[in-house]
């Protein structure tokens, strides 16, 4: 990966507004043992790709403890390199099959959010927001039979196999919203009457509601079909208790997800 980037900011009396653009320049090559037409050989595979991200995020002064940020921005999720290269496993005691996909696409994402931040005196950190992506070039686990003899070997027919792999597949959205805090009791210990060493004690907690979609589209007798967006939980949050006092930090934290979608099969529509 090659990156550059170039920004600027201007200042004003009531915030600032920042603006910029990241540019990458995507190049992968994978060499790997894989069947070509029924033969067992090396394969080779190669491409590359050039991106660009563009924000702005315009920053504005409420009063001298609050800000409200609104903001543009785009960005890009690759599939890890073992998703990319072009080789084949084969599981027989699973009867499984997965391979890599080397002309795979990043998915690309663009956004806009507005949240509200409250950094409350003298101590304690407050915030809400609200926000909406645009995703294309979806990238999502492929499942399907493999319908093909090219692995067949020692008498052993592997063609009704599942297939999983890596692969692109429709554009959607995903909107919603989170808040968070952090407050810590240090400042009120002596006006509620309790000892200097319990100021150390603090919460924070967090919780983002999501609500997305993907339209994948029609794979051979299969229609097109809306799911949710692969790897997207509806509800995420997460709170916690910690200390920090005297040189010593402590932290408990408990975060939970709401099921998410990990494959698709895309011949098993009614499954």
């Amino acid at each position: 990966v090659f990156a550059g980037f170039a920004m600027g900011t201007v200042k004003y009396d009531w915030g600032s507004v920042l603006g910029g653009v990241r540019v990458e320049h995507l190049r992968n090559r994978g060499i790997a043992v894989a069947p070509v037409g029924g033969v067992t050989g090396p394969v080779v595979a190669e491409n590359s790709q050039t991106l660009a991200f563009p924000s702005l995020h315009v920053n504005y002064n409420l009063d001298d403890t609050k800000k409200l940020r609104v903001s543009f921005n785009s960005g890009a999720a690759r599939a890890d390199y073992d998703q990319m290269r072009p080789n084949v496993t084969v599981n027989d005691t699973n009867q499984t099959i997965s391979g890599g996909n080397p002309g795979v696409k990043p998915e690309r994402a663009y956004g806009v959010d507005a949240y509200v931040e409250w950094y409350v005196r003298p101590q304690g950190y407050l915030m809400a927001g609200v926000f909406y992506k645009k995703v294309k070039d979806v990238l999502y686990s492929q499942t399907r039979t493999f319908g093909s003899s090219a692995l067949d070997s020692n008498g052993i027919d592997r063609s009704g196999y599942a297939f999983s792999g890596i692969t692109n597949g429709g554009d959607g959205r995903v909107f919603g919203a989170e808040v968070a805090a952090q407050l810590q009791l240090e400042p009120w210990t002596e006006q509620l009457g309790l000892p200097g060493w319990m100021g150390g004690f603090g919460v924070s907690a967090n919780l983002t509601l999501n609500d997305s979609e993907v339209t994948k589209p029609a794979i051979g007798t299969v229609p097109a079909r809306k799911v949710r967006l692969p790897g997207t939980s509806d509800v995420v949050y997460n709170v916690g208790a910690y200390y920090e006092k005297y040189g010593l930090s402590l932290r408990l934290q408990y975060q939970r997800r709401s099921t998410w979608l990990d494959g698709i099969a895309d011949d098993l529509a009614d499954a």
